[in-house]
């Protein structure tokens, strides 16, 4: 079950979207108009795997918001945070959370265990899609 969110969700239409400009290294006058982005701020996509995912969200129509989330995983004993989890992207039609990677296989334990605990102990829908599967997407539902 997703967490309600404190800041009401922004529903942008085709008529209404807006252009969001994210100067990434060596791209610095790229722009991608979302039209199913439901965040209140433009996305600032950490890896641009990341934003290739947003884009075949968006060009098929499903609604999805940007790292809106984060999850603690464990805490200290004077209960601070000491480990955390943001999933990539929100999907707030089907309630479930998809986290994409492209690291190394030597680190993809760690990322899963993250995901695992996440589920645990949040109760969350958690998609894990690494390199091979994001290349996989993109390959067949690109337009």
């Amino acid at each position: 079950m997703a967490p309600s969110s404190s800041a009401p969700t922004t529903i942008l239409t085709t008529e209404a979207c807006r252009t969001f400009r994210r100067i990434a290294s060596g791209d610095r006058h790229h722009t991608d108009t979302f039209k199913h982005y439901r965040g209140h701020e433009p996305p600032r996509f950490a890896h641009p795997s990341e934003r290739e995912l947003a884009r075949l969200l968006d060009a098929n129509g499903i609604p999805w918001e940007y790292e809106p989330h984060t999850f603690a995983l464990a805490h200290d004993d004077a209960g601070n945070v000491v480990e955390a989890f943001t999933p990539d992207f929100y999907l707030p039609e089907v309630g479930m959370y998809v986290e994409c990677t492209t690291a190394d296989r030597a680190l993809m334990g760690r990322k899963r265990r993250k995901v695992r605990k996440a589920r645990e102990l949040h109760d969350l829908i958690v998609t894990l899609h690494g390199r091979g599967d994001l290349e996989e997407l993109l390959s067949r539902y690109r337009g």
